[in-house]
């Protein structure tokens, strides 16, 4: 099983790593800096799309947003149902709640920092 970060953040990337592998040595991590990184990740000819379990993607990111990387996703030609994504942003603003409702494919919105126990709620959906 893969889990993909999408996040500009290289602290918050390098200590999710620490914690998913504490948690859960089992599982491969892949990071992208943002969202058109995440659009060249899932060139279907690489197939990485079949490994991932999990997305987690921030909202405010350069080059390509969160938002922007959910609208070009939601159109990406391929199954996409083994997939959850959730929205990890330090933004806690009622409107972005409210938007990330808007994308069926989004499985939840939470606030950084993580806390341990919440993702290892989350990983154990999976």
């Amino acid at each position: 099983m893969s889990l993909l970060i999408i996040d500009d953040d290289p602290i918050y990337r390098f200590s999710f790593k620490k914690i998913v592998a504490s948690i859960r040595p089992d599982i491969e991590l892949d990071t992208v800096n943002d969202g058109q990184e995440a659009i060249r990740y899932f060139n279907p000819a690489e197939g990485r799309h079949k490994k991932v379990k999990l997305i987690l993607v921030d909202l405010n990111m350069p080059v390509m947003d969160g938002w922007g990387f959910l609208d070009a996703y939601r159109l990406m030609p391929f199954g996409k149902e083994h997939i959850s994504v959730y929205i990890v942003s330090s933004s806690s603003n009622p409107s972005d709640l409210d938007r990330s409702e808007e994308y069926p494919e989004v499985s939840g919105y939470l606030v950084k920092p993580i806390k341990r126990e919440a993702l290892l709620e989350l990983l154990e959906k999976l």
